[in-house]
């Protein structure tokens, strides 16, 4: 037998841990002589090799024993957790579940709390963005002293001409939207923004493709080009880059589409989402409304948004602006809001935030019944391997040892219900997008996507927090006398009893469980509850749509006819029980004066109108309070009737 070269030996014997020497000096041993058997000259070179690199400090090149050990002992420890968990699949595969049902839901909740109130709008430097408003310090009604976002233009030139800021401009006018016709014939509802040519380079975004507006288009009488919101390009036109030039008619005017949005972009406000972008000026010859842009009659309809410069904070740009003066008698003062906050309506901030806290609290509670679920379920193991334990102890294992092994076992659930966690946030992501929030704030426009980032994090939190709970057992177990496990199950069982920590660590688990299981259990039946109240009417047998024939070239004439010929074939249908129509409502704004039995009253907030026929009530089983509800009779040519709310 070849034997090493013997200072070859003596430097790796200096370079390694005394209680390694045995360990590496034989592993080297075996390697030579396995080379030597082919390549002596080769095997003593290789060792010669190997000890310089240990002698030169790179002995992490080098295989180290320890390690290698403790990298077969985890797997053995994985190996035998998982037989462990066979053998009560319904109980493993419970707590896999639950951890998974509560890392996916914790996950869709964070990104949908961060899309709605942390990050609603996709651009960069939102915290630089300002929308401005403002307020009227002569009301002194509730109502005036919320923030009045809309202005009319000789606004928007009063502060552009400030200087103080950067100001863009959007808006539209009117509920109805009209819509686009495409080259092909066919025709796409849209909803329609008017903004500015620096609209987009305010916020710091640059289409995906094609263009902006330019000076020379947002003017009055200017050519007519837009911009398509990404989600509308790629609904209506296929994602077609060829789009750009293509020409479409847009309330019978030829409109040449110049570029597409980029992607992601959703506007300003949360409660909508526009599919195509016009110049500014151009609403006068869309949508035909006049003295827009003059001090006529004042109409708002103007949305102004500012990005501050750097180093002034909002206070600071707040006071700059105090001295600015709006309105016909100059006294509105103007307010500035963060946009992140101002995508969000004011009168649904409130609402929004009362229900992602209510949901934020809900799943939490499932976070916390995900871990404690897989920590009692460790722990109750574990005190039932107290006898296995303790003969472990007897042979010689240590105490490290079985505790790593819980730990393991604890890390393999926790792993599965991460694994599974993905495919779970993914549907409760899907159902989460179902939802409409208060302001009329609809998910689906969002365009909301699963961030990985949260999901590692949530799901890294959870296995964290299993793992502590799974050591914690592990001590309590492990720190029990072999011979107290050892004895009878009885006189074991006694002997633990008078140990209470063990005891009171899975009761506290237990009882704390519970009480999160129940307060989940109750706030879902509230949530369904809610979701299952009955507005007055059997909404499960009511279905509703919308009809304009404005936006597709109808004049008033042939409009009523065609509703007219619409109604009594939907009347005539015998899967129709009753047909009623209503109106778009429309609102009376606050301020203006009514009169009731000959007196005048001030109405104190917003009043909606919505036009009815005689058998709109009659559809939607809505039971006249007091009165008549509307008769055929009363059409055009009759004495003008109504029917208020209880409320008003």
């Amino acid at each position: 037998m070849t034997r090493p070269p013997r200072l070859a030996a003596w430097l790796i014997a200096r370079s390694v841990p005394r209680e390694e020497r045995p360990f590496v000096l034989g592993d080297f041993d075996e390697q030579f002589q396995d080379r030597a058997a082919d390549d002596a000259a080769g095997a003593r070179r290789w060792y010669w090799r190997e000890s310089l690199r240990l002698a030169c400090g790179l002995a992490w090149l080098t295989p180290r024993p320890r390690w290698t050990r403790a990298g077969v002992a985890f797997m053995d420890d994985v190996r035998y957790a998982i037989r462990r968990l066979r053998h009560r699949p319904l109980a493993a595969a419970a707590s896999v579940l639950t951890l998974a049902l509560a890392i996916g839901a914790a996950a869709s909740t964070w990104t949908l709390i961060s899309a709605v109130l942390l990050n609603p709008l996709a651009v960069p430097a939102a915290d630089r963005l300002v929308e401005i408003g403002w307020r009227d310090p002569d009301q002194r009604r509730t109502v005036a002293l919320q923030t009045q976002v809309g202005h009319t233009y000789p606004h928007f030139a009063t502060l552009r001409d400030t200087g103080s800021l950067p100001i863009a401009a959007w808006g539209a006018i009117g509920s109805r939207t009209p819509p686009v016709l495409q080259d092909n014939g066919r025709v796409q509802p849209a909803s329609l923004r008017f903004a500015s040519h620096n609209f987009l380079e305010l916020l710091g975004l640059q289409p995906s493709l094609g263009r902006f507006f330019t000076a020379d288009e947002d003017r009055r009488g200017g050519p007519l080009v837009a911009v398509l919101a990404d989600r509308f390009w790629r609904r209506a036109f296929d994602a077609d880059p060829s789009v750009l030039g293509r020409t479409v008619l847009v309330q019978d005017r030829p409109v040449q589409i110049v570029g597409v949005a980029p992607r992601g972009f959703r506007g300003l406000a949360l409660d909508s989402g526009p599919d195509v972008y016009l110049p500014l000026h151009a609403i006068e010859q869309i949508q035909a409304y006049d003295q827009l842009f003059d001090d006529g009659p004042p109409l708002y309809w103007v949305h102004l948004v500012g990005r501050m410069p750097d180093g002034v904070s909002l206070p600071a740009m707040q006071e700059r602006l105090a001295g600015v003066r709006l309105g016909p008698k100059q006294n509105r003062r103007v307010v500035l809001t963060d946009l992140q906050t101002a995508a969000v309506p004011e009168l649904a901030r409130v609402g929004v935030k009362q229900f992602t806290r209510l949901l934020a609290a809900t799943v939490g509670l499932l976070l916390a019944v995900g871990g404690l679920t897989v920590g009692m379920l460790l722990a109750l193991r574990t005190e039932a391997r107290a006898a296995e334990f303790a003969m472990c102890l007897a042979l010689g294992a240590s105490r490290y040892r079985l505790a790593m092994g819980v730990a393991v076992e604890g890390c393999v659930l926790a792993f599965a219900g991460a694994l599974l966690a993905l495919p779970a946030s993914q549907m409760m992501f899907a159902g989460v997008r179902l939802f409409q929030l208060p302001g009329n704030i609809r998910l689906e426009l969002l365009e909301l996507s699963l961030d990985g980032r949260v999901l590692a994090g949530v799901a890294g939190a959870s296995i964290v927090s299993v793992l502590l709970i799974a050591v914690v057992a592990a001590l309590f177990s492990v720190r029990r006398r072999a011979g107290d496990a050892l004895r009878s199950p009885a006189a074991a069982t006694s002997r633990v009893t008078r140990r209470g920590s063990r005891t009171a660590l899975v009761t506290a688990q237990v009882a704390v469980t519970l009480v999160l299981v129940t307060g989940t259990v109750l706030f879902a039946r509230s949530v369904a509850h809610a979701l299952a109240l009955n507005p007055g009417m059997d909404i499960g047998r009511i279905f509703g749509g919308d009809v304009d024939f404005e936006g597709y070239g109808y004049d008033a004439t042939r409009a009523d006819l065609a509703m007219d010929a619409l109604a009594d074939r939907l009347r005539r249908t015998p899967e129709i029980a009753s047909f009623g129509i209503s109106s778009y409502p429309t609102q009376i704004v606050n301020g203006r004066d009514v009169l009731v039995d000959g007196e005048s009253v001030r109405l104190p907030g917003y009043l909606g109108l919505t036009g009815a026929d005689a058998s709109y009530f009659e559809t939607l089983s809505l039971r006249i309070l007091d009165g008549r509800g509307f008769l055929d009779g009363d059409d055009a040519g009759a004495a003008p009737v109504a029917l208020v709310s209880e409320s008003l």
